[in-house]
């Protein structure tokens, strides 16, 4: 059957996923439709292809029909451990060869413990799902609680939405669960959808992109496969499809820039699940009334070959009523011809379970079909079942109480925290002063609650102001009001337009605050109150836990503060980002899949540094960079963490965060380069003395060949600095002139003081294309692609350069780019899968690494440079070094990317000399070694810089670091147990900004930092 071709995807897409441990640039398996190119999937990182295939090709060969057909059913399952719920379950188990199970409402200790017994009945794994878009409390009362998305949505830390997903799947994990269905990538951009609403990240398609993508990538990371819903966008409905199948009315152009584009950047995002949703949508399927849910159209034309996705299709609940539409075949027959992988919810799984093995028995699904459905959903099994192995049985007490452990307890308060959203403050109302009057009226609540006692309010203060109250009783509560300086005013209604008048009044006579602890669209219901209003509070949801968060905002006492991304109390331009003070310590370690608890991080000890404020504001308002990081941890606390201005440097930019990728530049030296070196050597596989050309034979011949591995680190190869690699790449007989000059020509690019480029060239066609394909893999930009053969020409340069000053301290590029080379090839392994796994990985540096946007949104990434002469786009998400780019990203010398926090990480590894959390990864000798071999003048050690004139007067004689073109520095000084990060793109839009170092700014701040804690010389 022709329409069952395109189901082949994800076989296709897992044969390129496999085709390397690490693939160095996004792979792209080809698909029968040329559009529909698959990602692969970041649960698949590090996982053998053969041994995958192996135990695929063993589970399909021992399958009959039936159970191939049950792996396709996942019912639904309350918790219990009754005798006869029990043996309810098991019989699906049994008799319909269930492949999952979708545990809803219940208990912790229930689930858990039906959870071991139905796994022990099943002769493949069961898939266990979590229907917890805010956590496992949405359907066990006894997990933590966290906020609604659309709370999160409004707050910028995405590190603090990774971490949240982190979290869940470490408490998934500990119960059993494998999938969640989350997060909603739905567009809340209809008021009156009665279904999604606060579940919803927000209303602006990219900001639920960002926020959805932090936590789905958390929840990867974690172990816990992220299903991202409702397919293809539920968001712009007046209907809820659990009661009948609503419209989306908006046209194809309108679902692409909207509803699609968060799923979308999903997808490239690698990650795996998809939920479909029972929808009418006119714009995609022209079949009246069909579900989409249903839709080959939707399904498989537009989510598979025309988005490209290879990973699991859920359907949603097969039960609702938006589902229940007849046609000529059964629901669940129709759900799977149209391209879902699993039937979730089916009214009756048995019912189900027939009639998809009854279509198969006719040839109405292929069994061509049928294989590709089961051995997909067996190799994500695989993935999330039997490669990190099932948990060794606990007491169901004990994992509960591991579930909620002081590090849940701690991200439920970071959470809620952030949830709490001031969307205005005049006359900064909030927080209130101590010294004023202030009254609090609650509407259709008591006068005292969890609120008013956590803000501190008296009971005489407090006031109730109910539905049916009399006009007398109006004016009796506004004349009491008039004597009190402010007035703050909750909302827990999403009608609240009965108080309209009296809160008319209100604001006209004393200074008001509303804060709803409700859908924020019950705003426009006093609009004319809300409009007056000084302040404007939105805690989304009337729980406890927002109570007090939403206390402490108004009070001040908060201590995990969060910046919203509007209003009056956002943070000014170039003032201390405090959104830096939520993540937990950059040296805690990462959340496992285990039973016992991972060492807790060291405590905060934020210090208040005035004079390293100054520094880094004033050095903003002059323009020596767009935005900062900076991040010093002293004796294992961290001490000092902000950031400062915008990503590109303008008044409405994304605003510099915890959360924000850098490029680290020349950083990657001592970052990836160095300890990959220290590894192979500890391992017995290098030596210090080994020869250039004894380890790779195409400079056996060369001037090169007699090269230390020692001189190399060193910078005493007697190297050039650099090498301008990209001139091979430049078609000669297209220039008019020279490539570059010392003289400005019309329409000429200014590279450097003295230095201009002619950018009316074009490229030669057998080694650059604006398509990546399998004869241009390398990326050198967001829309240029290298032939493999640039690197063997940058190679061959390099191997006819010639060496002068041999012995001497001469700094170069191409020395690590060597080192690269040589790295790889004893390991069999590129650079960046060395590193991450054997470094990155262990330490739960999660963003550090090469080609960030395989894995992450560009939104994130700082951007480095707007290059005019050579790529002729603005530089983001790829490397700024030319000689990494033309190397595809990943080099020795370049190409490294991560937040202040990862890169904080490795330094910790590096000032315990190796260890990590009490493992020691790097052999202590060696590490040792490498920091106490010196070059001549004392200028270098092994892989580092020692350069006083780049770092603080009193920083130790022992301190080693590197520094960044792009305007990066790390410094760690043992001696006095300091680790110092400072991450910018000065670089942006030009490289001709110099400001970051002829005003010597990154040894300022260094400097600043040791005179406020009173160390070093």
């Amino acid at each position: 059957m022709k329409r069952f071709l395109s189901l082949s995807i994800f076989v296709v897409a897992l044969a390129g996923l496999f085709s390397a441990t690490a693939p160095t640039q996004t792979q792209r398996s080809p698909r029968p439709d040329k559009k529909s190119e698959g990602y692969p999937f970041l649960l698949f990182e590090g996982i053998k292809k053969e041994e995958l295939s192996r135990w695929v090709d063993a589970q399909m060969k021992s399958m009959s029909v039936e159970q191939k057909v049950g792996q396709l059913i996942m019912p639904i399952v309350y918790p219990s451990t009754q005798a006869d719920k029990m043996r309810q379950a098991e019989q699906l188990v049994r008799n319909c060869h269930i492949g999952g199970i979708l545990f809803q409402k219940g208990s912790l200790s229930d689930q858990y413990t039906m959870t071991r017994r139905l796994q022990s009945a099943a002769p493949t794994p069961l898939l266990i799902a979590l229907d917890g878009e805010w956590g496992l409390y949405m359907r066990l009362k006894d997990a933590p609680r966290f906020p609604r998305n659309m709370g999160l949505g409004q707050q910028k830390d995405n590190q603090l939405l990774y971490d949240y997903g982190r979290e869940v799947a470490r408490e998934c994990r500990l119960m059993g669960i494998h999938i969640n269905f989350a997060p909603v990538l739905d567009i809340n951009n209809n008021s009156k959808n009665p279904v999604i609403g606060t579940r919803s990240f927000g209303d602006n398609p990219h900001q639920v992109a960002e926020k959805g993508i932090a936590y789905a990538q958390g929840l990867e990371d974690g172990g816990v496969m992220a299903v991202a819903k409702h397919f293809p966008g539920h968001g712009n409905t007046t209907e809820d499809s659990h009661k009948t199948l609503p419209t989306v009315f908006a046209s194809r152009q309108e679902l692409d820039k909207t509803e699609l584009y968060p799923f979308r950047e999903f997808f490239r995002a690698r990650l795996s699940g998809v939920m479909t949703a029972h929808l009418n949508v006119p714009a995609l399927e022209s079949r009246q009334n069909t579900p989409s849910s249903l839709s080959y159209a939707i399904c498989t034309d537009l989510l598979q070959k025309g988005m490209g996705f290879g990973g699991l299709i859920f359907t949603d609940g097969l039960a609702m009523e938006g589902a229940k539409v007849a046609g000529s075949q059964p629901i669940s027959v129709r759900a799977i011809l149209a391209g879902n992988d699993i039937l979730l919810g089916p009214v009756d799984p048995n019912k189900a379970f027939t009639e998809v093995l009854g279509a198969v028995r006719s040839g109405t699904i292929s069994s061509e079909l049928l294989d590709s459905k089961c051995r997909k959903i067996l190799s994500f099994k695989y993935a999330l079942i039997i490669r990190p192995g099932l948990p060794q049985e606990e007491s169901a007490t004990r994992v509960v109480n591991q579930v909620n452990n002081r590090e849940a307890k701690q991200m439920a308060s970071k959470l809620w925290d952030a949830s709490i959203y001031i969307q205005k403050n005049k006359k900064q109302l909030l927080p209130l002063r101590q010294e004023s009057r202030v009254a609090c009226v609650n509407l259709e609540a008591a006068a005292t609650n969890t609120f008013t006692q956590a803000a501190g309010f008296s009971t005489k203060d407090c006031y109730a102001y109910v539905k049916g109250n009399s006009t007398a009783r109006m004016r009796e509560l506004l004349a009491s009001l008039k004597r009190y300086d402010a007035v703050v005013v909750t909302v827990r209604q999403s009608q609240p337009d009965w108080a309209g008048e009296f809160l008319r009044q209100l604001t006209e006579q004393n200074a008001t605050a509303i804060v709803f602890f409700s859908t924020p669209y019950a705003e426009n219901r006093i609009r004319t109150a809300a409009d007056k209003a000084q302040a404007i509070v939105m805690a989304y949801e009337n729980t406890s836990e927002a109570a007090l968060a939403a206390a402490g905002r108004i009070r001040g006492t908060t201590n995990n503060t969060v910046t919203p991304t509007q209003g009056s109390s956002a943070v000014e331009e170039g003032e201390a980002d405090p959104t830096a003070y939520m993540m937990a310590s950059p040296i805690a370690p990462p959340s496992v899949s285990s039973f016992e608890e991972g060492p807790q991080p060291p405590p905060l000890s934020i210090m208040a540094m005035p004079k390293v404020d100054r520094i880094a504001q004033e050095a903003l308002s002059r323009g020596a960079f767009p935005g900062c990081r900076v991040l010093a941890i002293h004796c294992n606390k961290i001490v000092y963490n902000k950031s400062f201005g915008t990503l590109d440097g303008s008044a409405r930019g994304e605003k510099v965060s915890s959360s924000t990728i850098y490029d680290l530049a020349s950083v990657t030296k001592v970052l990836a380069t160095t300890p990959a070196v220290m590894l192979l050597i500890q391992e017995g596989k290098l030596k210090l003395t080994d020869q250039l050309g004894f380890l790779l034979p195409r400079f056996a011949h060369t001037d090169l060949s007699n090269i230390t591995v020692q001189q190399l680190l060193l910078h005493e190869a007697g190297l050039r600095p650099s090498v301008s690699f990209y001139d091979a790449l430049i078609d000669q007989s297209s220039l008019n002139g020279r490539l570059t000059g010392a003289r400005q020509n019309p329409g000429w690019v200014q590279l450097d003081t003295n230095s201009w480029g002619n950018p009316f060239f074009t490229f030669r066609p057998e080694l650059v294309s604006r398509t990546q394909n399998a004869n241009y893999p390398l990326r050198f930009s967001t829309d240029l692609y290298l032939s493999e053969e640039v690197k063997n020409i940058l190679l061959n340069t390099i191997a006819s350069t010639p060496r002068c000053g041999v012995g001497n301290y001469k700094y170069s590029d191409l020395g690590f780019i060597l080192l690269q080379q040589i790295v790889e090839k004893i390991s069999g392994k590129s650079l960046d899968s060395f590193v991450e796994e054997r470094i990155y990985q262990p330490i739960g540096a999660n963003t550090l690494g090469y080609q960030p946007l395989n894995k992450f949104s560009a939104s994130r990434i700082a951007p480095t440079q707007n290059d005019k002469f050579l790529r002729k786009s603005i530089i983001r998400g790829t490397v700024d070094d030319e000689a990494a780019a033309c190397l595809g990203g990943v080099s020795g010398n370049a190409g490294l990317f991560g937040t202040a926090e990862d890169v904080a990480r490795v330094l910790e590894l590096f000032i315990q000399e190796g260890s990590y959390n009490g493992k020691q990864i790097i052999d202590r000798k060696v590490f040792r070694q490498f920091i106490t071999t010196h070059g001549k003048g004392n200028r270098r050690s092994l892989g580092f810089d020692k350069g006083r004139a780049s770092m603080a007067d009193s920083a130790s004689a022992s301190t080693y670091g590197h520094t960044g073109f792009t305007g990066t520095c790390v410094w760690v000084d043992p001696d006095n147990e300091l680790i110092f990060v400072f991450l910018s793109n000065r670089t942006y839009p030009n490289r001709l900004n110099k400001k970051l170092m002829t005003e010597g700014i990154r040894p300022k701040l260094h400097q600043a930092i040791y005179e406020a804690l009173g160390i070093g010389a």
